[in-house]
This record gives structure tokens, C-alpha cells and sequence, in this order.
């Protein structure tokens, strides 16, 4: 059962994002038509503010989902009706902090933005980001009980569908009418209707008491231990994914932050893919964790370390490849930006990537308070780094130093924590592991790049075919030889022959 729902999330969240990422680049092409580069860098940097104001959701999301696994488990509906009311309440107070911290921003906003002179008031753009953003935390906590019952797939289809119409009409209203305000106000119309569905079907689905009682004084207190370590992580967060527009903005204008968000949209695309895949498997380890613990878990981390090795590998090697000639088809030459600047990116992408199933595992066990630390150094370590590089040598160095800042998890927290705290294996297992895995990466990216470049076509839809083509085939098949003997591999072999097998009888 627990596979299944994984398989079932898997799947469901693959194929509508694929959809979401398609309709997600027609509308930024006509977003960059009709009301320009910089424009589309305001709409990055407020994208990143709205995040920073996010941090006071302190994790209470990630606390209460983990104590939802075992009432939900064992059916005890009272258990979830009393955690419900909880993080309902919770999260009406952090609606309100939000919307106190970004009141007190307001005044330096222009100066963050650089004092730009574009055709609309930014207070007013930036008061609608603020709306949309308050209105999510009222009414989106519903959502938590469907991730904690492994149900992730009714949310993604709702959400997920919810862009694909929404980009629609956003494109429509482009077009029509050129206006930035109205591209705002439908998010906040997305977002209100998102909610209003995915609460109906919850209120359907599941039996929560009118008047629960209070919870727990122990797991209230747990939750808030919890908690005084996922405010750092999302401190940390935020400051390593989320101030690269801001630096980018204040250092060299939101004329560069527009050239950089079309190609941050190609990334936010594949990692929008892993997160959807992160989240479908999230509860189904959580899961597995209250069955058997997390010693005997360690085969499943081991199969589904080399499922994500894999995407991350052939991921990075499409974006390092092929970015170049997808930018170029898709939005002109002088949209493309410099190879080290791609470079750097690309970096960054792996390391962020790799690390998924990591960070799985901790959050699943509940892991928050005991390397609470380690997002404070990485968050220090990105400011200093990205803002001394940036200075030095530009746009890549951003990038750069949010790369040296997130090694820091690799080289700390993950063998610490997750290794040797959780599967009971030594730091020697966890490097070999480590290095292997980045020395086939680079082998496989790297090979795929040079071979990509021995053929240049004038075509540019065949040249992107052609990049992309490369950038999947050649890792693949560098992935074959090294691993083809593996107990991974002949693990997801034999499952994938057993689905096609499954879904041959179901058409027969």
C-alpha cells in the first residue's frame, strides 16, 4: 500500500507538472513581450521578499504533518481533529506577523528594488504579493492532513491544474490589457480558489470533531521544540535560496534579475519536479519509519538515493546543455547569458538536488531541533560568500556562494544526523558514497557538454533537440555501465517490468 500511494503520487505529480512547466514558460514569454525585462525582475525580487516573509511560518507546516503520521495510522481522528485546531490558530497568528513585517518593509522597498523607474506604482504590486501570500496562510492548512495520508496526489492535481488555467488567463489578460496589476490580482483569485477547493474536499473526506479538545500538553510541547529548529532551517532556507535575487537586485539592477529569472524559471521548473516527487515519497517514509525504524530503513534510503542520483544527473545535464539553446529559441540571443554564469547555476542546481532524499529522511524522523545550528553557519557562510564574489567576478558569483554555503549540510548535518544518527553507519561509508556519486556526476554532465558542442546546427528547434537529446542519452548510459550491476538497479528494473507487466493485464 505504502508503495502504491508513493507509485500513484509519482506519477500524478510528473505528468501535471510537465504540463505546469510548459504552461509556465508560454507565460513568462508573453509577460517579457508585453511588459518587459525589468518588470519580470520586479515580479522575481517581490517572488523572494514574499519568501523572506514566509520564515515566520517558523516550520510549523513540517512539525505538525510528522505528529499526523501516527494518529492518522492508528485512525485516532480525535488526535488529528486537536493537532487540526492547532496549526488552525497557529497559522492565523503567523497571517498576522506577515502582515506586520511587511508593512514595517514597505519604506525600503524601492530602495531594495534599486530605485527603478517603471511604469507601475511598486507599493501597490507589492501590497497585492502581500495579499496573496496572508490569504494562503489563512486558508491553506486544510492541505497538511492530505500530505500526512499520503493523498498528495488530490492536491497537486488541484494545484497544478489550478497554474495551468490561471497562466491562461493571465496570458490572456497580457495581451488584452498589458497591466501588471490585473497579472497580480488573478494570483490572488488563484489562490482563493485553490483553497476553497482542496478545504471542500477535506471537510468531505475526512471526519474532524466541531470542538476538539486541546492538544496534548507533551506533543504541544514537542511541536514547539520542533519548532525551535525549523526556524532555523527556514532561516537558512531562505537566506541560501532565497536572497540571490536580492543581491543580484541591489548589486547589479533588475535589469540582470530579468536575464536571470528566465533562466531561474528553467531551474525552478526541474526543481518544482523534484519537489513534487519529494513530497509524493515524504509520507510514505514518515510511514515507513513508525513500522520498522530508521535502522532497517536504510535499503529503501539506498534505492530511492540512487532513483534521485540519477534524475539529479540527467536533470543537470539537460539545464547545463541545453539551457543555452532553449533561451535562445525561446526568448532571443540576447536573452542568453554566459557559459560561467551557467556553469555556476548548474552547480549550485546539483548540490540542491542531491540532497532531497537527505532531507527526506530528516524531516520524515522529525529531525529539526538537533542540527538547528547548521542553517545559522550555511546562512552566514551564503551572505559573505555570495556578497564578496558578486563584487569579484558578477553574476556567478552568486551562484557560487550559494553553492560553497550548501555543502555545508553535506559536509555536517547529513552524515551526522541522517548516516549516523538514523541508519547507524560511519562517517568512511557516508564520503565514499558521497564522492562516488559526485565524480559520476561530473564524468556524466561533462562528457554530455563536450559532445553537445562538437555539432552546431543553424536550426534552433533542432539544435535544442539535439542538446537535449545528448544531455539524456549520454549520462544514461555512463549511469548503465557503472551501475548496471547493482542491487538499486536491479531493483527498480525488476519494479518497472512488474508495473509494465500490471498495466499490460489492465489493457489486455
Amino acid at each position: 500500500m505504502r508503495t502504491s500511494n508513493s507509485i500513484k503520487n509519482v506519477i500524478v505529480s510528473v505528468i501535471l507538472g510537465l504540463v505546469v512547466i510548459v504552461a509556465n514558460f508560454v507565460m513568462q514569454r508573453y509577460f517579457v513581450q508585453t511588459l518587459g525585462v525589468q518588470l519580470l525582475g520586479l515580479n522575481s525580487l517581490f517572488t523572494n521578499i514574499i519568501s523572506m516573509l514566509s520564515v515566520a511560518e517558523l516550520g510549523f507546516g513540517s512539525a505538525v504533518i510528522f505528529h499526523l503520521y501516527k494518529p492518522l495510522h492508528e485512525n485516532d481522528m480525535s488526535s488529528v481533529s486537536s493537532l487540526m485546531r492547532f496549526y488552525k490558530l497557529s497559522y492565523r497568528s503567523i497571517a498576522a506577523i506577515i502582515a506586520v513585517a511587511a508593512i514595517i518593509l514597505a519604506p525600503f522597498i524601492p530602495g531594495i528594488a534599486g530605485n527603478p523607474s517603471v511604469s507601475v506604482n511598486i507599493y501597490v504590486i507589492y501590497g497585492l504579493f502581500v495579499i496573496n501570500c496572508i490569504l494562503s496562510y489563512l486558508m491553506s492548512y486544510k492541505r497538511s492532513l492530505l500530505y500526512a495520508d499520503q493523498k498528495n496526489y488530490i492536491i497537486n492535481i488541484i494545484h497544478l491544474s489550478a497554474i495551468v488555467i490561471f497562466n491562461i488567463v493571465k496570458v490572456i489578460a497580457l495581451i488584452s490589457t498589458k497591466s501588471f496589476y490585473l497579472f497580480a490580482t488573478i494570483s490572488i483569485v488563484m489562490t482563493l480558489a485553490e483553497n476553497i477547493l482542496i478545504n471542500r474536499i477535506v471537510n468531505k473526506k475526512y471526519t474532524l470533531t466541531a470542538s476538539p479538545k486541546p492538544i496534548d500538553k507533551t506533543i504541544k510541547k514537542d511541536i514547539f521544540k520542533q519548532i525551535g529548529g525549523l526556524f532555523f532551517h527556514k532561516i537558512g532556507a531562505f537566506v541560501v535560496m532565497g536572497t540571490d535575487n536580492i543581491i543580484i537586485s541591489v548589486a547589479l539592477g533588475l535589469q540582470t534579475l530579468g536575464l536571470y529569472s528566465n533562466y531561474q524559471l528553467i531551474q525552478v521548473a526541474i526543481q518544482s519536479l523534484f519537489i513534487q516527487i519529494s513530497n509524493a515519497v515524504r509520507a510514505s517514509i514518515g510511514n515507513l519509519l513508525v513500522d520498522i525504524g530508521g535502522k532497517k530503513s536504510f535499503t529503501t534510503f539506498l534505492r530511492l538515493q540512487f532513483a534521485n542520483q540519477i534524475l539529479s544527473i540527467i536533470s543537470v545535464s539537460v539545464f547545463f546543455v541545453a539551457s543555452r539553446s532553449l533561451v535562445r529559441m525561446w526568448l532571443g540571443e540576447k536573452f542568453v547569458l554566459d557559459t560561467w554564469v551557467v556553469v555556476a547555476l548548474s552547480l549550485s542546481l546539483y548540490i540542491t538536488l542531491v540532497r532531497s532524499v537527505f532531507g527526506n529522511f530528516k524531516e520524515a524522523a522529525g529531525i529539526f531541533y538537533e542540527d538547528r545550528l547548521a542553517p545559522v553557519v550555511e546562512s552566514l557562510v551564503n551572505i559573505v560568500a555570495s556578497l564578496a564574489l558578486v563584487y569579484i567576478i558578477g553574476l556567478p558569483g552568486v551562484f557560487l556562494g550559494t553553492a560553497i554555503s550548501s555543502m555545508i549540510l553535506h559536509c555536517y548535518s547529513y552524515p551526522k544526523f541522517v548516516f549516523k544518527g538514523l541508519f547507524h553507519k560511519s562517517y568512511k561509508e557516508y564520503a565514499i558514497h558521497i564522492l562516488i556519486n559526485t565524480a559520476l556526476a561530473f564524468c556524466a554532465i561533462s562528457t554530455s557538454f563536450v559532445i553537445s558542442r562538437a555539432i552546431v546546427l543553424s536550426n534552433p528547434l533542432l539544435q535544442l533537440i539535439y542538446d537535449g537529446a545528448v544531455a539524456i542519452i549520454v549520462p544514461l548510459f555512463i549511469i548503465w555501465l557503472v551501475y548496471h550491476k547493482s542491487d538499486e538497479y536491479i531493483y527498480f528494473k525488476k519494479l518497472f517490468v512488474k508495473i509494465l507487466r500490471k498495466l499490460a493485464k489492465q489493457h489486455a
